[in-house]
């Protein structure tokens, strides 16, 4: 079955960070020619100082790019740059992008802390093969911040979480943003924290098998290996451990805004970077 819980998550404050769309970036991976030093320039508070921040000489086991993303993340916190959810919630994400015929589409997507599993236990299906380097370089991060930083997109079969959720956020404002080279791609988010509501999605996502990873196989397999390294040290840590859970955005099947293009110039929502605006510690409980 596939657990999926609310939590409290780390944002931006808004009223620290009034333009969001200078603080977020793409994924991880895909932060190269030249990417880097433009996210740099956008903001001294874009999360791409955390995710893939710049190497220095001399760098070496007591400083490096994860001990300097552990620290920027702490003062962050400290100053208020960053918050932390009140009460526990899942998240909403739209994203609303034009299609080459001119035709508009939203995709909705539901952040949640998910449960991990293996892949042969049937509930989180891959589709590609992983490569170590990546895996160690994520690892390293998680190990110096004790936390999750960008989303895992998963398909889900099934539409009434869509429903419930909709309505859940129809009429309340979130929050708009633009990334820098998706400017045509708009986001929008919100926090919902309803019990009724969260218990209603939490109950109905509960039977379903079979979640796909259409994108983030690095980082849910550095999930897993995050997990197991702190079971063993941590062996009386209760099952609500927040490293026996993942931040991931879960998109039915079925959505409307579920859509596949040749790869060509179009712009698009892309999967990975979604959701460099909040994250979930490993080291908290879920509660």
């Amino acid at each position: 079955m596939a657990t999926i819980r609310p939590f409290r998550g780390v944002r931006y404050n808004p009223e620290m960070i009034p333009d969001l769309s200078a603080v977020i970036s793409q994924p991880y991976d895909r932060v190269r020619h030249g990417l880097q030093e433009k996210y740099y320039d956008l903001s001294p508070y874009n999360i791409v100082r955390i995710i893939k921040g710049k190497e220095r000489p001399g760098d070496g086991k007591g400083s490096n790019v994860y001990t300097r993303a552990r620290d920027t993340y702490q003062s962050w916190l400290g100053e208020g740059i960053l918050i932390r959810e009140d009460v526990p919630a899942l998240y909403v994400l739209h994203q609303t992008f034009t299609l080459p015929d001119g035709s508009t589409k939203t995709r909705q997507g539901l952040i949640a802390a998910l449960e991990l599993s293996r892949f042969d236990e049937g509930v989180v299906l891959p589709h590609e093969r992983t490569l170590s380097g990546p895996k160690v370089d994520r690892l390293n991060l998680m190990r110096a911040t004790a936390a999750n930083f960008g989303h895992i997109f998963m398909l889900y079969p099934g539409d009434r979480i869509n429903e419930l959720l909709g309505a859940a956020v129809e009429g309340q404002p979130g929050f708009e943003l633009h990334e820098l080279f998706e400017h045509d791609v708009t986001q929008r988010f919100w926090a919902v924290t309803d019990p009724d509501v969260v218990a209603a999605v939490v109950e109905e996502m509960a039977p379903r098998r079979n979640l796909i990873i259409a994108d983030g196989h690095h980082r849910y397999e550095t999930a897993l290996n995050y997990r197991d390294e702190m079971r063993a040290a941590h062996p009386d840590a209760p099952a609500n451990a927040g490293f026996n859970y993942r931040m991931v955005t879960l998109v039915s099947m079925e959505d409307p805004g579920l859509v596949i293009l040749p790869r060509i110039a179009w712009s698009t929502p892309t999967g990975g970077w979604m959701g460099q605006r909040r994250w979930i510690e490993p080291g908290n409980t879920l509660t």
